[in-house]
């Protein structure tokens, strides 16, 4: 999956879990939790939503460091590029 095509269904994703972000602009600088004001519950379920999207998991112990949407994107890509 090419990376514009994971960002489409990322943000898709994150949109339909945070409704606060459907008419935001979202850019691979944008800090997830802070610019969105997301809190750890809601991070936790949009999380989980982008790895059933996607069909993959990330360790846990990653999830602190994917804040941005950039980071989220290179893991879900690198996630994918391991199952092929």
């Amino acid at each position: 999956m090419k990376r514009e095509e994971i960002k489409k269904k990322a943000l898709s994703i994150i949109r339909a879990c945070v409704p606060d972000l459907a008419e935001a602009k979202i850019e691979e600088g944008s800090n997830i939790n802070t610019d969105a004001s997301v809190d750890s519950m809601s991070f936790i379920y949009l999380m989980t939503q982008i790895e059933a999207g996607f069909g993959i998991q990330i360790p846990q112990k990653k999830w602190a460091k994917l804040s941005t949407f950039g980071a989220l994107l290179d893991e879900i890509q690198l996630r994918l590029s391991k199952q092929n």
